[in-house]
């Protein structure tokens, strides 16, 4: 009884587990479960191999056909075994595809803000060196004028404008704006202006306050020197052209005199001879001219002017000749010295003598033995003070920076240049930095230099965003060694193989019913056999075999038996395979394991899968090894 019962239980037990293992909900066996499931055409998911797309940096000057399975490598800071991609395609590189901008990436559209004569100029650091009251320049475009330094503060500065130009913008632009602020040169030229004449150096020297004559225009003139320096004189009014001789006038004081025996007396000057003066030049304290119809002449050695309203008179004699003047109205600049910090195409600072602030540029100069002329324009009047050599030239904080989306109303990305080779059909990475998207190139305008991306590269500026043009579809995995996998026996169907790989790369394939397939490749009797999903629908001389994952992660390689699918053709070690391994989450590496040198991850790079850690990736194609792809011309 104690046997019957034993065996009862042995058997109702076995009975059970059997009947457990021909239904789907309750197999609990690795092939029983996987032949149930093949009865629906359906096979256990391989476990997945992660994909990407890397961007490729050709060498200047490269370009030709880039072969698929060029290998790359992170390189892991914990010192973790590094994870392999290889290039599932090939690729027409081209160096010109290296990184495309946006037209215009490095102008900003943003304009200074303006309130009144303030000029708020934002700063990308704080500056040293400068102190409110500082004059400077700041230019936008083709214009320019003084500022002098209102506010500082560690991220703008507040600039004054003085005597802008009428062509200074409302709003000028950050990208076409610059500064030149705190002046290390400070230099006072000589005197000029429109009633400044110049004598040639070395005459007789003329004393502030004295009276000049000269002979234009069928009269005498006269002006009163206001300053000299040097060879350069201030009249107080417009003085002679170029060329007319200058006379330095005398002064003859009113005297009183007995005129008869009676004792009369009467107020003269006395004048000498008109042979002895210069005839007509005769001027009153006020610079009127005297005619000499009032003139007498006394005796044989002197004339005069008899009881005249005023206490002298103004008169030159041909003794009294300066020189012809040099320069009329003098307008240019001159200093004393050697030209030292100044150059062509500087940017001045004019104070004139009432303390206003002008600016000017340096159109050219002309060094002399002890001084030098500056050419200036605009041309300033009553200089009296010139600053530059500035300490700073700066440029407003943002000003290369483009913010504005780098597609227009349609979509459209107008490109800084259009390289030949970038065609509708390009696969294209766009990058800010901080996050990467995938696209492809739909349309091309050379005219305009535009093209359009789908999906639309939306969210990305023009300043930091870059286009990788040689673009290639990458996967976890390393290609393995080609191997014997057995050999055919024509009188054999549905041979099959065990590939012993329990990382197996797969990568994608719509036609499969998981969506990826083994990356595998067969070739038997040097000629490549097609891996198809399933032999079901093989037809009997279709070359083809199919793949089916094992319970201990290898794979299991199956042919046909004549009806669904070719059989395997007799011969030694005539079936071989080329694969890749590499899957699983391993593969899932941040954006910033990928880079060729990364902030994230400092010791990241990428290098050739079988080359030593020199072959490393840093912009350019490593030189083939042999086992790399090599790129055709």
């Amino acid at each position: 009884m104690r046997a019957l019962a034993r065996s009862a239980h042995v058997l109702t037990e076995h009975i059970d587990a059997n009947s457990n293992e021909t239904f789907l909900a309750t197999a609990t066996e690795w092939e029983n479960l996987r032949k149930l499931v093949a009865l629906l055409n359906y096979r256990p998911a391989p476990q997945s191999s992660a994909s990407t797309t890397l961007a490729l940096l050709a060498a200047e000057g490269i370009s030709g056909t880039f072969d698929k399975g060029f290998g790359v490598k992170s390189k892991p800071d914990d010192g973790s075994a590094p994870v392999i991609f290889e290039t599932l395609e090939a690729i027409d590189l081209d160096a010109d595809l290296n990184a495309l901008r946006a037209a215009d990436w490095n102008r900003s559209t943003a304009t200074l803000a303006q309130s009144g004569d303030i000029v708020t100029f934002p700063l990308a650091a704080a500056l040293e060196g400068s102190s409110v009251g500082d004059v400077g320049v700041l230019a936008c475009m083709n214009t320019f004028v003084a500022v002098s330094l209102a506010g500082l503060a560690p991220d703008a500065l507040q600039l004054k404008l003085h005597n802008p130009a009428p062509g200074w913008p409302a709003q000028p632009s950050l990208a076409d704006t610059t500064l030149w602020l705190t002046a290390r040169s400070r230099r006072a030229p000589k005197v000029s202006g429109q009633n400044v004449v110049s004598l040639p150096p070395g005459g007789i020297p003329v004393a502030d306050g004295s009276v000049l004559m000269w002979y234009q225009g069928g009269n005498w003139q006269a002006a009163r020197v206001e300053a000299s320096e040097g060879s350069r004189i201030v009249l107080d009014r417009n003085g002679p052209s170029a060329g007319t001789e200058v006379f330095l006038a005398l002064e003859a004081h009113r005297q009183r005199y007995t005129i008869d025996d009676d004792g009369h007396e009467e107020n003269r000057i006395v004048l000498p001879l008109e042979a002895d003066r210069q005839s007509g030049a005769l001027f009153t304290p006020g610079l009127v001219r005297v005619g000499e119809a009032s003139v007498q002449t006394v005796s044989d050695a002197h004339d005069y002017l008899a009881s005249p309203g005023y206490y002298w008179l103004y008169y030159t004699t041909g003794d009294q000749l300066l020189d012809s003047v040099s320069y009329a109205s003098q307008l240019s600049v001159e200093l004393s010295g050697k030209a030292e910090s100044l150059s062509t195409g500087d940017l001045l600072v004019v104070e004139d003598q009432d303390g206003e602030y002008s600016a000017a540029h340096l159109e050219s100069l002309d060094a002399g033995a002890d001084s030098v002329q500056l050419e200036l324009t605009p041309s300033p009047v009553n200089a009296a003070l010139l600053q530059g050599n500035f300490r700073h030239r700066l440029r407003p904080a943002g000003f290369d920076r483009n913010t504005a989306s780098i597609m227009d109303g349609d979509y459209n990305i107008r490109l800084q240049s259009l390289p030949a080779s970038l065609k509708p059909g390009r696969r294209v990475i766009v990058s800010d930095g901080a996050r990467a998207r995938q696209a492809l190139v739909t349309q091309v305008d050379r005219a305009a230099n535009r093209i359009r991306l789908q999906p639309p590269a939306e969210g990305f500026a023009a300043w930091n965003t870059l286009i990788y043009g040689n673009a290639v579809a990458a996967g976890h995995g390393e290609t393995a060694r080609e191997k014997v996998l057995g050999s055919g026996d024509a009188t054999l169907g549905n041979q099959t193989f065990e590939l012993k790989a329990d990382d197996l790369s797969h990568i994608a394939d719509p036609a499969f019913a998981q969506g990826v397939r083994a990356d595998i490749e067969v070739r038997v009797d040097d000629r490549q056999w097609l891996q198809v999903y399933s032999l079901g629908d093989s037809g009997p001389e279709d070359h083809h075999y199919a793949v089916a994952l094992l319970e201990n992660g290898n794979a299991s390689l199956s042919f046909g038996d004549g009806t669904h699918g070719r059989r395997l053709p007799t011969g030694n070690n005539n079936v071989r395979v080329r694969y890749r391994r590499g899957a699983g989450l391993v593969g899932n590496l941040s954006p910033a394991g990928w880079s060729r040198r990364s902030a994230a991850t400092p010791g990241s790079m990428l290098s050739c899968s079988r080359c030593p850690p020199a072959a490393a990736m840093t912009g350019k194609i490593p030189p083939p090894c042999g086992t790399m792809p090599r790129p055709r011309p």
